[in-house]
Formats: C-alpha cells, structure tokens, sequence
C-alpha cells in the first residue's frame, strides 16, 4: 500500500506543479485556498450571469453607507472563474457602488498577475457580474 501511496502523492505533485505552472503563482494559491466564497443570508444586490463557456458566477453584495462593505461568490465554473470571482470580490470591498461598478476585468487579471489567454474571460465574467450586482442594488432602492 506504500507504493500506491507514493505513486498517488507523486501524481498529485505533478498535477499541483502543471496546474501553478497554468495558473500562475497568485492565481494558483487562491484556487487552492479561495476567498470570499459563498452567500448571505439577505444580500443587498445579487449578480447572477452565465458566460460563453457556460460558467455561471453569482456575486452577492452587502453595501452599508453607500460602499460595499462585503461581497461574496459562487461559481460553477473552473479554477480560473473561481479566482476571477475571488478576485473581484477583494477588490469591491471598501469601494464606493460606482467604483465597484467601474471594476474592468484587466483589474482582476493584473491582481492575478494573468490568467492564460485562453481563460481571460473568466475575468470578464466576474467583472461583468460585479457590475451586474451593483445595478441590481441601485434598481431595489428606486422603487
């Protein structure tokens, strides 16, 4: 059973150093141990969008005198949507509604320090679900 046990370990090893290599050192430690994740119990603005590749990301925003005081995510989607949604959640904290709605997703990827190219519009979907929650803040407190 110990050889089994290093085989696995030794597997495990390569695909945790394929996957740090693919992601990026940033990128990589918040997929590993990610922030921000989950749901509120009464969020002030909800952002829900699904993008082209089919990942959801849901934002949930708790704005207290006019900043975002907390945000959290959900995300059915791969490693780098998981840290596109950690990422623009960090930066919406302490944000005033328009900064956090102004949030683009070269600012998620430059706290990354990138994302593959191929994965940047994970990036853009998070931004865009920021965006999406913030709006959906400022239409409840219209009517």
């Amino acid at each position: 059973m110990d050889t089994l046990d290093s085989i696995l370990a030794d597997i495990q090893d390569e695909a945790d150093q394929d996957a740090q290599t693919y992601l990026g050192d940033t990128a990589y430690a918040l997929w590993r141990n990610p922030i921000h994740v989950g749901t509120f119990s009464q969020p002030d603005g909800v952002g829900d969008l699904t993008g082209e590749c089919g990942d959801s990301i849901q934002i949930e925003i708790v704005v207290r005198d006019g900043r975002i005081h907390e945000a959290r995510f959900w995300t059915d989607g791969c490693g780098p949507s998981i840290v596109s949604g950690c990422v623009a959640c960090e930066l919406a904290r302490g944000k005033s509604l328009e900064e956090a709605a102004s949030l683009q997703a070269g600012e998620i990827l430059e706290y990354l320090g990138g994302l593959p190219e191929d994965k940047e519009h994970c990036a853009h979907l998070a931004a865009r679900t920021l965006q999406e929650a913030v709006d959906a803040y400022m239409r409840s407190r219209q009517g």
